[in-house]
């Protein structure tokens, strides 16, 4: 992809929250120039932002077209839709419209694993981060999660990979990721106040998978299924092994002690499986559920996509599983009381989490 961080161009970062001011920061690293502006009449912080960003212009309340027109990059933040009629006009009049995501692809020259899906993306992410660590990969776990991607990419000397969750969004805005793994674990409506469609939506989520080296799909979901190249490498995960799918290779699966006819041992016990080997036993993991079986699989699917340079070790792969108790008001168990469990489950924002999660 052409560099288009030019010193010469017109940049507005419209939005300035957490990832619109670390676009900001990052482009003064960089050298660039940019103006910034909000829909919001005046922020807190208004004053702090007006004195650290001395040489740009800063502009608040409603978008205003014939201004946005005037700049050749729109550097939108999550928050705020694309389709608002002044970003709709200046990109009608030749306006680029970006996101940080967009900008860290063009500079991040380690690898990339890319994580999305209306569900489980939080805990993936932070699964397969744990599991990275503690194998010595040093990676940073950013993105939708929490710490802005132009903010850890400020620090990449610290880093030898990176861990990225992305929301459909930072998606709408990024045009060329080329992560080394991508995957859209699930999709159920989500967000239909922002997509006319879950036509739409599906579209915004599959864009992970632009330039990406290898990906990881969901056997039980078709929607999460990406077109591209029987040439590029692929690993699956599902509740059950399956002959027919992509020629049967690179499966994770769960398994008791027959799969495909095939005895495991005199136990009955389930595993997380990758092909016919046993990884490790569902019964030891902490997080509870299908869905985050699952995730596991698809967490350990991910890694397995990377670089043999960033092996992990069985020891330190099991060590994480046994001990990861997933993340909090998601699924997470709370109290027995006469014999009935009580589980916090209040991240679940969607019908479809909700019905995992039931």
């Amino acid at each position: 992809m052409s560099n288009l961080i030019t010193s010469d161009h017109k940049r507005m970062i419209i939005g300035m929250g957490q990832t619109g001011l670390s676009c900001a920061r990052f482009l003064i690293a960089k050298g660039l120039p940019f103006d910034l502006c909000d829909t919001r009449d005046y922020l807190p912080n208004q004053a702090d932002i007006a004195a650290e960003f001395v040489d740009s212009k800063v502009f608040n309340g409603e978008l205003d077209g014939k201004l946005l027109a005037g700049y050749q990059e729109l550097i939108v933040s999550p928050g705020i839709s694309i389709s608002e009629p002044a970003i709709r006009f200046a990109c009608q009049q030749g306006s680029l419209i970006r996101g940080d995501v967009d900008i860290f692809a063009e500079y991040v020259n380690k690898p990339v694993i890319g994580i999305t899906g209306s569900n489980g993306k939080s805990t993936v992410t932070t699964l397969v981060g744990d599991i990275l660590t503690a194998a010595g990969h040093k990676p940073a776990v950013c993105g939708n999660i929490g710490t802005p991607v132009l903010e850890v990419l400020l620090n990449d000397d610290d880093y030898l990979c990176y861990v990225i969750e992305l929301s459909s969004f930072q998606l709408e805005t990024t045009h060329h990721l080329a992560a080394e793994v991508a995957c859209v674990l699930n999709l159920t409506e989500d967000h239909m106040d922002r997509y006319d469609s879950m036509v739409a939506y599906h579209q915004a989520k599959h864009r992970i998978f632009q330039g990406c080296r290898s990906v990881v799909i969901n056997r039980e979901d078709s929607l999460t299924q990406p077109l591209v190249s029987d040439s590029m490498p692929k690993r699956s995960f599902g509740m059950q092994f399956t002959d027919s799918y992509e020629g049967a290779r690179n499966q994770y699966s769960i398994a008791n002690q027959e799969i495909d006819g095939r005895c495991h041992g005199s136990d009955s016990q389930e595993y997380l499986m990758y092909q016919q080997q046993r990884i490790f036993p569902v019964a030891e993991l902490k997080i509870k559920g299908r869905h985050n079986q699952l995730n596991a699989l698809a967490a350990i699917a991910l890694i397995e996509s990377l670089p043999a340079s960033f092996a992990v070790p069985t020891e330190q792969l099991t060590q994480v599983l046994s001990r990861f108790s997933g993340l909090p008001h998601r699924c997470a168990w709370v109290v027995e009381h006469e014999g009935i469990e009580y589980f916090n489950d209040s991240k679940g924002t969607n019908v479809g989490s909700t019905l995992a999660a039931i």
